[in-house]
């Protein structure tokens, strides 16, 4: 379990770039989650954005493994890298324990049950590209049509 906050999004750029780096044929991915709110919560208090965000990225972090690395994109989207993969089936297996602690559990805050939909979209290094902005890219494009289509999950 990896129970660690998540970094800032400035960071991954030059992470991911070090990846490839390395090596142009390891194997690593990058997975973003976004969440979408009922609108009506829009309007919590910042301090209650401020846990349920906090809620929302343990959940996030409890399921990767220890290698891997979360990090903050927005206020309601997370990149998480996943480097040392032996397959593609690693990236597969990561969206969908991602979002899992989301539809078996309900998330209050405040006293408030907050319902969530969530989707996650995928790259691969080197499958998908070498360079770490259109690794990312690609991973949020699949992301938000993973959400448009009501899919869940999307590799690019």
């Amino acid at each position: 379990m990896n129970a660690r906050s998540p970094l800032p999004f400035s960071e991954a750029l030059s992470n991911i770039a070090g990846l490839t780096r390395r090596s142009k044929e390891a194997l690593f991915g990058v997975i973003t989650f976004a969440v979408s709110l009922d609108p009506t919560l829009i309007r919590l208090p910042p301090e209650s954005t401020q846990r349920l965000r906090q809620e929302i990225a343990l959940r996030l972090s409890n399921r990767l493994r220890s290698s891997d690395i979360l990090y903050s994109i927005s206020t309601w989207e997370w990149l998480a890298v996943l480097p040392e993969m032996r397959s593609t089936a690693v990236l597969t297996l990561a969206m969908l324990g991602l979002r899992r602690p989301f539809a078996e559990q309900a998330l209050i805050v405040d006293g408030i049950e907050i319902s969530l939909r969530t989707a996650c979209g995928a790259a691969v290094h080197p499958d998908d590209g070498n360079d770490a902005l259109h690794l990312i890219q690609s991973a949020r494009i699949a992301c938000l049509l993973a959400n448009q289509l009501d899919q869940g999950c999307l590799a690019y």
